[in-house]
């Protein structure tokens, strides 16, 4: 949403300026529009700052100033229209390291999407103090079962979107399309995993959306 070209650490221009807050301003004017929207059918909004950029350990990167500056738009529009605010940024900005993102700087490893929930349950007023170190690894079996099947459902998802979108009109092109990226020496380990993860679940999608629900709706809340 920033672009990342624009964050380059050391490179500075009256004109870099300009295009950064040109981007962020586009940022807010779809925001804004899809809060216009929902509040439009009554729903409830509740904004959500992003998560920081780990530039603690990518010391070649000032991503966190652009998002930075995108939680504080989202903060003053929820002052604007007196909306709840998950502030992910505050909460984890402190948090900038390897421990907790992954090899990318972007995303969250285990233990950083456990501080993400709290991160939720602390600014909707649930806990009074993030608990940031307690391991995925001490959630159930069956809250990680979930939790997984739910990430690579979504994933697929996506995938299929974006195949779609390309022009890819039946699902034999879009397997076919996904399997000759999965095995293009261009494309990285993580786009790899993205389309075998498509290519496992796409001709059973329905059955697996059904097993999510089921466990859902069946799994214990009492922890």
């Amino acid at each position: 949403d920033i672009n990342a070209s624009y964050y380059i650490k050391g490179l500075t221009s009256s004109k870099l300026e300009e295009l950064r807050k040109a981007n962020i301003d586009e940022f807010m004017e779809n925001i804004t529009a899809i809060v216009d929207k929902l509040e439009g059918y009554g729903v409830e909004v509740i904004l959500c700052t992003p998560t920081p950029y780990d530039d603690a350990t990518d010391t070649t990167s000032e991503k966190s100033v652009g998002l930075g500056m995108c939680a504080e738009r989202l903060r003053e529009l929820a002052q604007e229209r007196d909306l709840k605010v998950i502030d992910h940024f505050a909460n984890m900005y402190p948090l900038r390291s390897q421990k907790y993102w992954g090899p990318d700087y972007i995303h969250p490893n285990k233990l950083g999407q456990h501080v993400m929930a709290q991160s939720v349950m602390y600014s909707l007023g649930y806990i009074d103090k993030m608990d940031v170190d307690t391991a995925m690894s001490s959630f159930s079996e069956e809250n990680a079962k979930i939790s997984t099947m739910a990430y690579n459902f979504q994933m697929m998802i996506m995938t299929e979107r974006s195949l779609r979108a390309q022009g890819y009109a039946d699902v034999a092109a879009r397997k076919a399309r996904a399997t000759e990226l999965r095995n293009s020496d261009q494309t990285s380990d993580m786009y790899k995993w993205i389309y075998q993860n498509y290519l496992d679940l796409i001709d059973n999608a329905i059955e697996t959306r059904e097993e999510i629900i089921n466990l859902t709706e069946e799994m214990s809340y009492k922890d």
